[in-house]
């Protein structure tokens, strides 16, 4: 209040996301004697789970919003209409789900919390509405980044942007978005030995690794298979799972060639497939055939509901003018159909 000429612009974009006991409030509530020079600026992004539909909003004086309207309509231009019918929506319907998402989004920041401390060098007292405060043994950051520069430089790995002292963003200030942790640490592939994930780029000069991670790591290990098939009109490619390297990455390796409808088996570049490649492969054309088969069963019953529907809506809701449209073409399949249903069932009759 004191500097009358200082403006305060607000982002409340995580009203609704306030964990614990903290009760949301903001500027202009605290000192109303602000509301004349407050632009308080919110969104959908967050609280809706809609980054990507690019939505905010901003309440302020008449004078200032007036001067944003006419820069932004010369400049961005708006919103498409989908997105702003969409945050309409989002505004106005149920609510109910905020308070659930919040629930998941403290486990997952509790479970980061716990495997930040778990860390050698890394204290977290806590987390707020989305940003984490790791105070760092600096020393101990110096000793491990050296180790993972030193492992990039052995694997002949290209340095990117983990790799370049970044001071005043992210981790080197000791802070990072809690919703971006979970993900980043479940490729930490590391144990606290000390042994340097290439991927990880990011926690990995820390040691995190507790142990509820190194058993969904053994247990995802475990369930992989051999083999992968990755399906086309008329066959599968076949790939073989790299079983040495699960810790630090899946590497598949092309073998074959098959052809579902004729059974043909081509080996990739000329190699040699084991007993085990063809036993494989043979397993999985059996279970193909019968998955195709059960899918065409599932199709024509399909069609016969939609047939069912096709009457109810001739008999309710067509018109003329649709009725027209169709009946030759419906007429027409429908005898077509009936006359071959007919011959083979009476064929099956004479054989029975």
């Amino acid at each position: 209040m004191r500097h009358p000429h200082v403006w305060v612009m607000t982002d409340d974009m995580y009203e609704h996301l306030a964990y614990d006991d903290f009760e949301f409030c903001t500027p202009a509530e605290v000192e109303p004697g602000l509301y004349d020079r407050t632009l308080t600026c919110n969104g959908v992004s967050k609280a809706y789970a809609m980054t990507g539909w690019r939505i905010g909003y901003a309440a302020g004086p008449v004078e200032l919003i007036a001067a944003m309207r006419k820069i932004q309509s010369q400049s961005t231009s708006n919103p498409c209409s989908v997105s702003q019918w969409a945050a309409v929506e989002a505004l106005n319907g149920p609510q109910d789900f905020i308070a659930e998402n919040n629930k998941m989004f403290v486990r997952r920041r509790d479970l980061v919390v716990e495997m930040l401390n778990a860390a050698q060098g890394i204290e977290c007292p806590g987390a707020g509405w989305g940003v984490l405060r790791l105070p760092i043994d600096q020393r101990l950051h110096r000793q491990n980044l050296g180790r993972w520069r030193e492992d990039r430089r052995r694997r002949n790995l290209r340095q990117g942007a983990f790799g370049r002292e970044r001071r005043g963003r992210g981790l080197w200030l000791g802070l990072w978005p809690v919703a971006e942790l979970p993900c980043q640490l479940c490729h930490v592939g590391r144990s606290t030995e000390g042994s340097v994930h290439p991927h990880s780029g990011f926690l990995c000069v820390f040691g995190i690794e507790p142990k509820a991670l190194r058993i969904e790591r053994s247990q995802m290990s475990a369930v992989l298979p051999d083999y992968y098939f990755r399906v086309r009109e008329n066959g599968a490619f076949v790939f073989k799972v790299d079983t040495e390297n699960r810790q630090r990455r899946i590497e598949l390796d092309q073998i074959a060639v098959l052809n579902i409808k004729n059974g043909d088996v081509k080996p990739q570049g000329g190699r040699e497939l084991s007993d085990e490649d063809n036993a494989a492969i043979a397993e999985w054309m059996e279970q193909r055939r019968a998955h195709l088969k059960q899918r065409d069963i599932d199709d024509i019953l399909r069609t016969v509901d939609h047939l069912n529907l096709t009457t109810h809506w001739a008999q309710a809701r067509a018109s003329d003018e649709d009725l027209e449209q169709v009946t030759d073409a419906l007429l027409l399949a429908m005898h077509d159909l009936r006359t071959m249903l007919v011959r083979k069932k009476a064929d099956r009759l004479i054989k029975g």
